[in-house]
């Protein structure tokens, strides 16, 4: 089960829309408080605010723990862990690594 450490509506709603069983709950951060005018900065910013109390209050979960979400796209991969968790995929699995080696073949000299 996932906890929506948010108290938004929205992203509630996307869980419940997609059939996904999760529980809400939420830590008070005030994102008003960020005077940042550059959008990554705002983020990041934004992102480690309401992360810091989150891990104080709920706890890091396993994966989090391990670092194997450092250096993935959206801090997931289709690969390892979070295999498990992935229904299906549309495309190429190697595009979500990082590399569609199946468009690169055919431009790569065999030697």
């Amino acid at each position: 089960m996932i906890c929506l450490c948010s108290s938004s509506e929205s992203k509630a709603l996307l869980l419940n829309n997609f059939g996904i069983v999760f529980i809400q709950k939420s830590t008070q951060y005030d994102e008003d408080q960020i005077t940042s005018t550059i959008a990554k900065d705002f983020v990041y910013t934004t992102s480690k605010g309401k992360l810091e109390p989150v891990i104080k209050e709920f706890g890091l979960g396993i994966y989090l723990e391990s670092g194997l979400w450092k250096g993935k796209a959206g801090g997931c991969m289709v690969e390892g862990f979070c295999k498990k968790y992935i229904k299906s995929i549309d495309g190429y699995e190697s595009r979500a690594m990082g590399l569609q080696a199946e468009v690169l073949l055919p431009w790569i000299k065999v030697l």
